[in-house]
């Protein structure tokens, strides 16, 4: 079943370079007594080699985690033994655990089996029918969708690994994609799909993603500009690969039996996965799913029972909206909402501020939301995670966070560049029909930029001559420069086209 035709090429080593050097560790672990560690190791190459000598040693292994004895790759060079056993030992009952992304809450951990791994490996690799690719990567194989794709894949299909990871467009200029296939997030896909100068993207065989949909967008862009073919997987820590898709919809690959439980849940049996009920609803025809939401994000208010996942998806087909993420917090009895605005929202936003907006959002969703959708909050972004996932956790560091604008000295004899994104503390309050800087936060601006410069803010005896010539709206790049004189210190904030402030602060 492993096809030993694998070839690591940073590091220039083949299998048997591998399977040496995890038999040495092994033995390394046997003569420590280490019976359970953590694996920690961003080098994919070298989780190969501590990953299967685990597995030869039978030794209990966590990825990603800080539970007992961690490895990592600093600390695994000192980690030497010699070992006078010739092949490893693919027990395929050896266990092990990973984390979820937690999506829903916490992270949970759970136990996987090499059996389950390597049969749901062959069933990709049939679907695939790669011939001696090369794997890249933007994501770590420290969770379920690298771990499969980038670890035990290639122990079935065979070929080349580029081990250094690939997250942003400005190291792929050079990059080889001939026969490759990339392993991804909707993240990067985005980033990529506005890269229309790497033109050796086209040389991919596919990418594969998983954690999140893909825009119908980013997916046409993709398909344009460098005929990618980007194939989706359905799947969770819990179930391994469920389905992939096409033409927009998900199909369930071979061997994945489905049938819908009495609430709408999938019920998930395969030869990697036992008769798992999940949380995602859906909809069956034949090998077709069609996705409903989350069982755990069905919440009943006001005598009305609704999907979040559905909040959001309404709000996302709203011309103002970019991306949302919709959650009901502790202690409302209505949905919270965070919005990033496309641009038409930003337009509106620029012409009647956060009221506008919210209003138009509330009105929009009346009719099938009634008023249960209140509470909005605008951000510059909504990030997922490494896993490709927008947590509730997440939601609420961004939902309660206070942003402030952000500094950045650009020139060190006093030149700052600063940016007033939309989601700024202060468009919120006083400003929230009419959204403009105020007076006092482009003073902080000078008073910020001072601390930066390391001079003393409490010297200030007066500020003089100050005068606001022009009103600073949000998404406008201005500069601020400070000129040293006598015991004071010159300021003026503005941008190609105007001045929007200027006047001096003395020094006493």
């Amino acid at each position: 079943m492993i096809n030993k035709n694998i070839f690591f090429i940073q590091e220039e080593k083949n299998y048997s370079d591998f399977e040496k050097q995890a038999l040495e560790f092994s033995e390394f672990l046997n003569i420590n007594n280490i019976k359970e560690l953590s694996l920690n190791l961003d080098n994919i190459y070298n989780f190969f080699v501590c990953f299967f000598g685990c597995m030869h040693a039978n030794v209990k292994s966590y990825l990603n985690n800080n539970i007992s004895f961690v490895v990592d790759d600093k600390n695994l060079k000192t980690m030497k033994a010699s070992c006078g056993q010739n092949s490893l030992n693919f027990n395929e009952n050896y266990e092990f655990y990973l984390k979820t992304s937690g999506s829903s809450g916490e992270p949970k951990l759970i136990k996987k089996s090499i059996k389950q791994m390597l049969l749901e490996a062959v069933c990709l690799q049939e679907f695939l029918n790669l011939k001696n690719p090369t794997f890249f990567s933007s994501v770590s194989h420290l969770n379920m969708f690298g771990l499969t794709f980038k670890v035990f894949l290639p122990l079935i299909s065979g070929g080349k690994i580029h081990s250094f990871l690939l997250n942003y467009p400005e190291i792929m200029q050079d990059i080889d994609f001939s026969n490759g296939v990339f392993i991804t997030s909707p993240t990067v896909l985005n980033i990529l799909s506005q890269k229309s100068e790497l033109k050796n993207l086209k040389d991919l065989i596919c990418s594969i993603t998983a954690g999140s949909k893909l825009k119908d967008s980013v997916m046409l862009n993709l398909k344009t500009i460098f005929n990618m073919n980007v194939i989706e997987i359905y799947g969770s820590t819990e179930t391994g690969v469920i389905a992939r898709n096409l033409d927009n919809q998900f199909y369930a690959f071979k061997g994945v039996d489905l049938k819908i439980s009495q609430d709408d849940r999938l019920l998930i049996n395969s030869p990697w996965c036992d008769n798992f009920l999940s949380s995602d609803m859906a909809n069956l025809d034949g090998d077709k799913i069609t996705l409903l939401g989350r069982y755990d994000r069905i919440v009943k208010l006001n005598d009305m029972r609704f999907s979040l996942d559905g909040a959001e998806n309404l709000l996302k087909t709203h011309d103002f909206v970019n991306d949302a993420k919709c959650e009901l917090l502790e202690g409302n009895n209505r949905i919270s909402a965070l919005i990033s605005l496309s641009d038409k929202g930003k337009i509106a936003y620029l012409k009647g501020g956060k009221k506008r907006v919210s209003n138009e959002l509330k009105s929009y969703t009346k009719d099938k939301f009634k008023t249960n959708i209140r509470y909005f909050k605008i951000t510059s972004k909504i990030a997922l995670n490494s896993n490709g996932k927008f947590t509730k956790k997440d939601f609420l560091n961004e939902y309660n966070k206070v942003k402030k604008p952000e500094l950045k000295e650009i020139e060190q004899d006093g030149l700052f560049e600063i940016f007033t994104s939309e989601d700024l503390f202060f468009y919120e309050g006083h400003f929230n029909t009419f959204p403009i800087t105020p007076g006092f936060i482009e003073l902080g601006f000078v008073y910020e930029a001072l601390r930066m410069k390391k001079i003393d803010i409490l010297k200030i005896k007066s500020i003089e001559n100050i005068k606001f010539t022009a009103i600073l709206r949000p998404m406008q790049k201005v500069f601020l420069s400070l000129k040293d004189g006598e015991n004071l210190v010159n300021f003026e904030i503005f941008d190609d086209e105007k001045i929007y402030a200027s006047g001096r602060m003395r020094f006493g």
